[in-house]
């Protein structure tokens, strides 16, 4: 038997079976080493494609984890202009704004997505670019855009649904951008484009302008917001009497600006405060709709609640579709409330017109000097997180300010 054995297992050894086994082993061998050598070309023409295109900082974030998310970039591509209305931007500074921070958080994340999609800026979908206002200097225009000219000073506002504004380098469309006011640095500018087409659009709509607002009771929630600190400036020129509710640290800067009437809600109550008061003929309310109903409550029969952001967007948690029809239904339900309860008060919600007509107006109101930039503090590029971890104390009494680089460069 074991004779046998012995001969079984020479004859599995043949020759044949050897070679057959080596040329299995073989070219196992040189498919995994043909694998390898493949991947690393690939690397390296990768590496060498990243190398000769040119590249930018960026302030992106990879996740709607909050401020934990946020990332200082250096391996961004340089946008080009890609349509006829674009205008091409070397960024010298952008604003933050507290939209930023519920943009970390993934506020309007379904239509951002949406819109993104069918964005052929968008090289990579991993990255989303912060910032929603900028200030810096035309590089380059598309053969329809008519306002701007290579080399004009400029500033810019991006809706919060949009590609960010905070990179070395920026393509927008004409609509979103305007010459920046003379008497104002790129820094100072760069603070407050989000802040006026919010504040406009709602002074707008509000029907307030230098001959409608004096005398009007006007109230401010928060004075201490960017929106509120624009706002209170312009209203005091114009004669308003300014009530407004901000936290203790924005007390001082609310006197500064005129303020008539100041509730500092960290050490009062906030609610019991407004209802002890003569009711106003315009709210303004920066908070959102959380408090909406107090701000109806507190307005004139025949008044303005102008509440600038709903809470949250609808669209996040319905999907785009049926959000829209949703807060449609609200708007219609608060109409019919409002009504019942036998008042007149007008009311308007977050639909904002992010149109340089507004950044023109500012420009006229910077530079005749009835509103001013209040800049809490102005950071490098390098210290984004930095900045974004102050603005999320709720301490600010201005914008934060992030600097790309120095001008003249």
């Amino acid at each position: 038997m074991d004779f046998k054995l012995r001969m079984s297992y020479l004859d599995a050894l043949s020759p044949s079976v050897l070679f057959g086994m080596a040329g299995i082993a073989t070219i196992a061998a040189v498919g995994s080493l043909h694998l390898l050598i493949s991947r690393s070309l690939k690397l390296l023409q990768n590496e060498r494609k990243r190398r000769k295109v040119p590249c930018m900082k960026g302030v992106v974030i990879r996740s709607y984890g909050g401020i934990s998310s946020i990332e200082v970039r250096t391996d961004l591509p340089i946008p080009k202009i890609l349509k006829e209305n674009e205008v091409l931007i070397k960024v010298i500074a952008a604003g933050l704004d507290n939209i930023d921070l519920l943009v970390t958080k993934g506020y309007g994340r379904c239509i951002r997505s949406h819109i993104r999609e069918n964005n052929e800026h968008v090289q990579d979908e991993s990255k989303i670019i912060m910032g929603r206002e900028c200030s810096g200097i035309v590089l380059n225009i598309g053969k329809d855009v008519t306002t701007v000219s290579k080399g004009d000073e400029v500033w810019a506002v991006s809706a919060y649904c949009l590609e960010g504004l905070m990179a070395e380098y920026v393509v927008i469309k004409e609509n979103q951008v305007a010459l920046k006011p003379k008497n104002l640095t790129f820094e100072a500018a760069a603070s407050m484009p989000y802040t006026a087409i919010q504040a406009c659009n709602a002074l707008v709509k509000a029907s307030l302008n230098s001959k409608s607002t004096k005398g009007k009771r006007i109230l401010l929630v928060t004075g201490n917001s960017p929106v509120g600190l624009f706002a209170m400036q312009l209203l005091k020129s114009w004669g308003g009497d300014v009530t407004t509710a901000v936290p203790t640290a924005g007390l001082p800067m609310c006197h500064e600006l005129g303020a008539d009437d100041v509730i500092v809600y960290t050490v009062t109550d906030f609610e019991t405060e407004l209802r002890k008061r003569k009711k106003f003929d315009i709210v303004l309310n920066a908070v959102g709709t959380i408090i909406h109903q107090l701000c109806v409550d507190v307005c004139s029969p025949g008044g303005k609640v102008i509440t600038f952001t709903t809470t949250p967007i609808l669209s996040d948690k319905f999907d785009v579709f049926f959000g829209s029809c949703l807060a449609m239904m609200l708007q219609i339900v608060a109409w019919i409330k409002k009504l019942k309860q036998g008042m007149l008060t007008n009311f308007w919600w977050d639909n904002f017109s992010y149109d340089k007509e507004y950044l023109y107006m500012t420009s006229i109101f910077v530079e005749e000097e009835k509103i001013f930039p209040i800049v809490e503090r102005i950071y490098e590029v390098e210290e984004a997180s930095i900045a974004f971890q102050q603005l999320a104390k709720y301490e600010n009494v201005g914008k934060n300010v992030l600097r790309f680089t120095t001008y003249p460069t």
